[in-house]
């Protein structure tokens, strides 16, 4: 898994939707191995941005319980990691995701995002602007 992380950091496909069918597997991580690959993807997160939405295809509980942990570990927003039985499923989630990260995208790309700060630094002066009008 360390490997398909590096793959994608380094395809400058990070910021792009995933999804990983395990349908067919019977084994799981242990909580070691899904403590690893979390941080991994933390530490290339903070080289390359947020990551995409990641749609995880699997009927076995253990892997379930171990892709909730990652979800938490790894510190992408639950809205962008997914579980699914059905691969269809998580195909048609992941099509309707990068459909609005294309609009995101898009929207960024004419005007630079602002911190929160200096959003809200904006944000008051256009009050104390109205207020002495």
């Amino acid at each position: 898994m360390l490997n398909g992380l590096d793959r994608q950091a380094a395809d400058d496909a990070w910021s792009y939707g995933l999804l990983h069918d395990a349908s067919a597997s019977t084994t799981s991580l242990d909580l070691g191995e899904v403590k690893a690959v979390a941080e991994h993807a933390r530490q290339l997160s903070t080289v390359h941005g947020r990551r995409g939405p990641v749609a995880f295809v699997t009927r076995a509980s253990a892997l379930v319980g171990a892709m909730e942990i990652y979800a938490y570990l790894s510190g992408q927003r639950s809205a962008d990691v997914q579980i699914f039985l059905d691969r269809g499923e998580a195909e048609r989630w992941l099509d309707t995701l990068n459909v609005r990260e294309s609009v995101v995208h898009a929207t960024r790309a004419r005007a630079p995002r602002r911190s929160r700060s200096s959003r809200r630094s904006a944000a008051v002066k256009r009050k104390r602007t109205k207020r002495r009008r």
